[in-house]
């Protein structure tokens, strides 16, 4: 579940049947995500950036953007799920199955140059310190660790 940073009474739930519920004059609406051309799975994750954009990570590895319920983009970028989003402003970075992080300073996920960092473990899940920029990842050895943006 992630609610929305700019329509309040907005928010997203995941899983094989994802919904973008909107509440209006006491009455809760849900409808489905819609994905278009996006290659549809089931949603893992999701977390919306400051600009109102909903970003959501699938089982399948694929990244998605929706504006408001449709699927505006879609980019893969892990190797199996993608099970964490952390988003700080308009920097988001995601945790895979695969073992990486994968950096967007700018929330922009077509970016396949992104920076990446390897694990020890899969992050389940992710924060990013607003003073350091530091990484923090709760991996799924139970240990949290913490990755400099400086190396």
């Amino acid at each position: 579940m992630a609610f929305s940073t700019v329509d309040e009474g907005t928010f997203v739930t995941v899983g094989k049947r994802p919904k973008y519920w909107t509440f209006e004059n006491g009455m809760l609406t849900g409808k489905a995500l819609i994905f278009g051309r996006a290659k549809r799975t089931t949603m893992v994750v999701a977390q919306y950036l400051e600009n109102g954009k909903l970003i959501c990570g699938g089982l399948n590895g694929y990244l998605y953007i929706f504006n408001g319920n449709n699927a505006a983009a879609c980019v893969k970028h892990h190797r199996g799920a993608v099970f964490s989003i952390s988003v700080r402003g308009n920097s988001l970075v995601t945790g895979g199955k695969d073992k990486t992080l994968r950096l967007f300073p700018d929330g922009n996920i077509k970016n396949k140059e992104c920076e990446t960092i390897k694990l020890y473990h899969y992050a389940r899940g992710l924060d990013q310190d607003p003073n350091t920029g530091n990484i923090l990842v709760g991996a799924r050895d139970g240990v949290i660790y913490e990755y400099g943006r400086d190396g």
